[in-house]
């Protein structure tokens, strides 16, 4: 693991043998509270390669203690409002923040809220393809064509 456009890793590890499609480890913890400590910033690149030499990238951030302290500043201001608006609200404020899978679980309460609702279907799908949940967002993308086939 090492910062974007960086040759220098945060962290390695040899071999994993595992059977099980997570990967625990302490060490991996260690080095990522220690970038988010310093206030690292750079998204991280995870490369894994598997037996058959199939390699895998996944890029992600860490949000830093002030930004932990503005996250939850930030959702707190919606949980004040009502239903829809709450769900919207919390759904942007990840989104602003990178964490796309918590702003698709909020676009998808806020959904159904008002199921019907073309828009909501269209921030969802596009909230749901962000956080890499392809056939979810293909799911949503089909409803909104059939909504839209009914209307013509």
């Amino acid at each position: 693991m090492a910062p974007e456009n960086s040759d220098l890793p945060l962290f390695q590890s040899g071999r994993l043998q595992t059977s099980s499609a997570s990967f625990d480890s302490q060490e991996l913890r260690d080095a990522l509270a220690n970038y988010r400590d310093r206030n690292g910033f750079a998204p991280l690149v995870l490369r894994l390669s598997d037996t058959e030499g199939h390699e895998y990238r996944v890029s992600f951030s860490v949000l830093t203690p002030p930004n932990q302290k503005r996250l939850a500043q930030e959702l707190a201001e919606w949980d004040a409002k009502d239903g829809l608006v709450r769900h919207l609200g919390r759904a942007s404020v990840y989104s602003d923040f990178g964490l796309y899978s918590e702003a698709a679980a909020e676009s998808e309460l806020a959904l159904k809220e008002s199921p019907k609702s073309s828009l909501l279907l269209q921030l969802t799908a596009n909230a749901e393809r962000r956080s890499g949940n392809l056939p979810r967002a293909s799911e949503l993308e089909g409803e909104l064509k059939q909504m839209s086939a009914k209307v013509q």
